[in-house]
């Protein structure tokens, strides 16, 4: 199924057009009522199932102002009367709106016009008074360029739109974030305005004391953040951009604000709801194994086996809460359902100095689980849920840090060690009884939301990262992507952005469709391509794995021009190609035909970059990692990996070696 982005677009870019051609049987008009339809539907079916789509492009004849709108049976069954969300698309194709509407038309009948005016603006009144945030998510006023009677009466009906230019169409995670947040107001108009009753030309507004003592409950527990059916869902996760690995490297020089960055990004979330989805380990310098971070069974003054469970042994739990619905028991086996994706938060576990030990020894069994991760994709999914007794929105897979062979070791006879061990995981016996069980069964694995980020850094006391490390991690020259500017410490003009987990392992053609600047992959496969070139038959070749996460990178940032998809290929050189390359001249020397050529692997891969970043390289592209304060302008930046391998070559003849850290 194409996304909302492409097919909004689509239809805004195709509508001019259209409308000169003969309407029965049009494919646009097909694709309005079914596939736009289909795609909200499935958008909202998570928290407002209960919507009806109806989608009108026109009937017999093309209309002047398309609309697709969601009707809630409880406040109308018509577009005619009540109020509800619509897509209002311009009458030139320029853009479309999403808005929240009266229908006009049978109030209009029954009362006239100019009591049917006074009617809706009492409405708007009242759902506005009772949510105040409404006034602030849209504007009041819309424009759709109607040449007819009914377009310009969608209008005057609306009470807040946003507007989506086609030339400024935001990310797929922005469009689908509006409407749960517009689809949520709707809902809250619905249980806690007062009810209208409309009859005999006049109008008036039901509400006793005790009926506003009532819906100010309602209205209080629906603001209230819970995993609830009466809530409406939060959509602060959606406005965040996906990372495409769930561990990152911060690596700079000591003050420049790396944890305080991790402790930031938790915070962006926690409004999702309540509890604490940060935690801060302190990497000792004794550490060799991973029963340091993860735990260990111990049988050292205790009468049974016991489990000695760590702080990130316990975070993770508390991060699988978060995911878990409910755990359900399908053919003799324990079966997680997991939440709504939108109403899960980011787990940030920080590894404080995490090269003051080898990370290679006591983070190994992270490293190697982390790539058995898998989300399984939309093909997949639908195989599987056909299989299956049960329908899931999601499936992820992963293989267990704390396998359930070593749970199995505390199988004392009066089950003592177990029972220890769950209580001190942070769950509760009885009330998490399923969850454990299903823990016992198949171990504890990475929950998705949890992502790892590591404060590097690099001088005499420190650890060196092997290439394991580099190629699994997402490494970020915290220096260069998040400089200390001191000309503006009291009023930073900028913010990094907000930073989510992945939802892909891997990605799909279906995945690339909506990146309408490289829809199959194929200009980034042929970049990375290039690349690998230059380094064959060296000890930096890249593999799949590579290829893979740069496909992952232009599907989180979602470029949407030249300038931006190059700026994903130089942040990609910058985290995972760049940090690989060290050594002395004779290690970076290029060997043609069995001769050292005085051009090493720096200067090649220059001369390619050069041919391959030519919108960037000896320019300005757009910051992928940080946006403007409000009120600020944008800024853009010098290519990095330009500059970096300036800086690299540079040392590398002074110093006679060099690598990508100082």
């Amino acid at each position: 199924m194409a996304t909302l982005r492409k097919l909004l677009t689509d239809i805004c870019k195709q509508w001019p057009s259209a409308v000169n051609e003969q309407f029965k049987g049009h494919p646009l008009a097909k694709k309005f009522r079914t596939e736009l339809a289909a795609k909200i539907a499935d958008t909202l079916a998570s928290r407002h199932s209960n919507l009806l789509i109806k989608a009108s492009p026109g009937a017999g004849q093309w209309a002047n102002i398309p609309w697709l709108s969601m009707l809630d049976s409880d406040v109308t069954d018509t577009t005619q009367g009540g109020f509800y969300p619509v897509y209002l698309f311009k009458a030139d194709g320029s853009g479309v709106y999403l808005s929240l509407i009266h229908g006009t038309t049978r109030p209009t009948k029954e009362f006239g016009r100019a009591k049917a005016k006074e009617i809706t603006s009492h409405t708007t009144t009242a759902i506005l008074q009772l949510l105040p945030n409404l006034q602030l998510w849209g504007d009041a006023r819309i424009d759709l360029g109607a040449s007819t009677k009914l377009g310009r009466s969608y209008e005057q009906a609306n009470i807040r739109a946003k507007y989506y230019a086609l030339d400024r169409m935001p990310k797929e995670l922005e469009l689908k974030a509006d409407l749960l947040e517009l689809a949520g107001y709707y809902a809250k108009a619905k249980v806690i305005s007062a009810p209208l009753v409309v009859s005999n030309m006049a109008y008036s507004v039901v509400r006793n004391k005790e009926a506003e003592a009532a819906n100010q409950t309602q209205a209080e527990q629906l603001d209230s953040i819970n995993y609830d059916p009466t809530t409406t869902i939060d959509t602060t996760s959606l406005m965040m951009t996906q990372l495409p690995k769930p561990f990152i490297l911060l690596a700079g020089v000591s003050g420049t604000g790396k944890s305080r960055f991790v402790r930031k990004q938790a915070e962006q979330s926690r409004t999702l709801a309540s509890g604490d989805n940060y935690e801060l380990i302190s990497v000792r310098p004794d550490w060799h194994e991973p029963a340091d971070l993860f735990g260990y069974i111990s049988h050292i003054g205790h009468e049974v086996a016991q489990y000695n469970v760590t702080d990130v042994l316990r975070f993770m739990v508390k991060a699988w809460l978060e995911i878990i619905d409910k755990v359900e028991e399908v053919d003799g086996k324990m079966v997680w359902i997991g939440k709504p994706l939108t109403a899960i938060r980011p787990f940030w576990l920080c590894l404080d100095e995490m090269n003051l030990a080898p990370v290679e020894q006591y983070f190994a069994d992270y490293l190697s689980v982390l790539e058995t991760r898998k989300w399984l994709t939309e093909d997949e999914l639908e195989v599987h849920n056909k299989q299956s007794s049960m329908t899931h929105k999601y499936v992820y897979q992963c293989k267990p840090l704390l396998k359930p062979g070593v749970i199995a070791l505390l199988n004392d006879s009066d089950g003592t060690g177990k029972a220890q061990l769950c209580n001190d995981l942070g769950l509760d016996e009885h009330k998490h009884s399923r969850l454990w069980q299903y823990f016992v069964e198949n171990g504890i694995s990475i929950p998705f939301n949890m992502i790892v980020a590591g404060t590097v850094n690099m001088d005499e006391t420190t650890h060196s990262f092997s290439r394991k490390v580099i190629d699994r991690a997402i490494t970020l020259d915290f220096d260069l992507f998040y400089p200390n500017r001191f000309e503006v410490f009291f009023e930073q003009p900028l913010k990094p952005i907000n930073l989510t987990f992945p939802t892909r392992s891997t990605v799909t053609k279906a995945d690339l469709a909506a990146i309408a600047i490289d829809p199959d992959g194929k200009k980034s496969i042929n970049f990375l391509t290039a690349v690998n070139k230059v380094l064959k038959r060296t000890a930096f070749q890249l593999a799949y794995r590579a290829l893979n996460e740069l496909l992952l990178s232009v599907f989180c940032f979602e470029p949407q021009d030249e300038n931006a998809l190059q700026a994903v290929w130089d942040d990609f050189l910058m985290c995972k190609v760049l940090p690989r390359i060290d050594g002395d001249q004779e290690k970076l020397a290029m060997v043609n035909a069995g001769d050292f050529d005085d051009q090493t692997i720096l200067d090649e891969l220059e001369s390619c970059l050069s041919q391959q970043l030519p919108t960037i390289w000896q320019g300005e592209r757009v910051d992928l990692l940080q946006e403007p304060l409000e009120g600020e302008e944008s800024e853009m930046v010098k290519c990095r990996s330009a500059e970096k391998l300036d800086w690299m070559k540079a040392r590398l003849k002074t110093n006679g070696f060099t690598s990508f850290w100082p």
